[in-house]
């Protein structure tokens, strides 16, 4: 069996603040929710690719989505300090600073 760990119980989210992130994102190519006590990455992010940054840093994220990948233009990637125990092999596809 592998290493167990708890994730806190989950709050309402506050769909309003993805939202907003949501479309500032499309017009500044950054996307940044901190702190959103998200417990999964939100599901349109993969399908901006024109977004260069994107910070989903403290929240209570377990795992990103295969189409991560899909962020060609990305060169900034924060996701500490939340609950992710290995990321998609998908994220190599990504520039990431290149």
């Amino acid at each position: 069996m592998g290493i167990m760990f708890s994730v806190p119980v989950a709050e309402p989210l506050d769909i309003r603040a993805i939202h907003q992130a949501e479309s500032h994102a499309r017009k500044s190519k950054t996307f940044v929710l901190r702190n959103a006590k998200l417990p999964a990455c939100p599901r349109r992010l993969p399908f901006m690719p024109k977004l260069r940054e994107v910070d989903l840093s403290s929240n209570r994220i377990v795992e990103m989505p295969f189409e991560i990948g899909r962020l060609y233009k990305l060169e900034s990637l924060n996701l500490s300090q939340n609950f992710l125990s290995k990321l998609p092999s998908s994220i190599g596809d990504c520039v990431l600073g290149v």
